[in-house]
């Protein structure tokens, strides 16, 4: 009996199944190719989550730019046509004050009369200083901008208002979160006003604060990223002042760079506005928000008004940086 060879597709099925055999999966096997799965997919959602933070954080940054943006353009339509009537009222307002220092001098004997014609006087005096606000808010801004140090703008501004900030009795504490000696790009007389305007309104703010609760008046500089008109990611340096007065009513929030919109008994209502136009001529950003709101100092009071300015980066900084 001649024995039979298996042929080609028998010896084909063998070889595949004994390979199959070899490569038989073993419990740990099993278990570790799981595992690796699960790592991986616990990559991935990590990955896509922080993707996702990252994209509503720049939508949220975006928003607000653009919110700016109008602003912006509502101020400067305002300020035009301000200015017209401001140009209008100054006049008329020059020759009342005329006629009644010349009425005070008539009425030198007489002290009574003289008063009324003093405290018209006085009451001119007013007007002029709103309608120079009105004209400082309208005024066309030419940046003329040089490379300054942001702790030397705001050491100049608290000099300024120091005699102010006395009065109302406000402790002042200045710090740099970043490298000393930061430096913003900006027109130094117009972010002198802008700052002392800020400033000002949070001591005026703390000011009408029961003298019960601490009066304190914080100064920041740190290197932000902020997302400026056109929607893109650009190096910034803030000055954050913060106070410790009553915060911002949430209805007036939205308001509070509007010309002539004031929380406060006094004022004109320009202080913010006039500092929204200078900051934006800047292509930089304001933003206010209440203490209470802000991550780190939910127990604080008052509010925290941040400037940015555009920041200036040194070369020998982009050298180190160069890999």
């Amino acid at each position: 009996m001649v024995a039979s060879h298996p042929g080609p597709i028998e010896v084909a099925v063998a070889e595949r199944a004994g390979s199959e055999r070899r490569a038989a999966l073993t419990p740990a096997d099993l278990a570790e190719l799981i595992s690796s799965f699960n790592e991986v997919t616990g990559r991935l959602q990590r990955t896509h989550e922080t993707l996702r933070g990252e994209v509503s954080r720049l939508e949220g940054e975006l928003r607000d730019a653009q919110s700016q943006l109008r602003r912006a353009r509502q101020l400067a339509a305002l300020g035009e046509m301000a200015a017209g009537i401001a140009h209008e009222v100054r006049n008329p307002l020059g020759s009342i004050r005329l006629y009644a220092s010349a009425l005070a001098q008539d009425l030198a004997g007489r002290p009574e009369e003289q008063s009324l014609a003093t405290r018209i006087i006085s009451a001119v005096g007013r007007l002029n200083a709103v309608v120079g606000d009105v004209l400082a808010f309208s005024r066309d801004l030419s940046v003329k901008a040089e490379s300054v140090d942001a702790g030397v703008l705001a050491g100049v501004a608290f000099n300024v208002c120091s005699d102010f900030l006395a009065m109302h009795s406000i402790e002042v504490n200045c710090q740099s979160a970043g490298p000393n000696g930061a430096r913003v790009l900006c027109d130094p007389t117009m972010i002198h006003q802008a700052l002392v305007n800020v400033l000002r309104n949070a001591a005026e703010a703390m000011g009408e604060s029961p003298r019960e609760y601490e009066r304190r008046l914080s100064v920041r500089i740190e290197p932000r990223a902020a997302v400026n008109a056109q929607g893109e990611r650009e190096a910034m340096t803030a000055i954050i002042v913060r106070d410790s007065g009553p915060g911002v009513p949430p209805e007036a929030m939205e308001r509070l760079f509007n010309p002539f919109f004031t929380t406060r008994h006094t004022g004109t209502g320009l202080g913010l506005a006039i500092v929204h136009r200078i900051v934006d001529a800047h292509g930089g950003r304001v933003s206010i928000r209440n203490n209470a709101d802000t991550p780190g100092c939910a127990n604080l009071r008052g509010a925290c008004v941040e400037v940015f300015l555009p920041a200036v980066i040194e070369s020998n900084s982009l050298e180190e940086a160069t890999p």
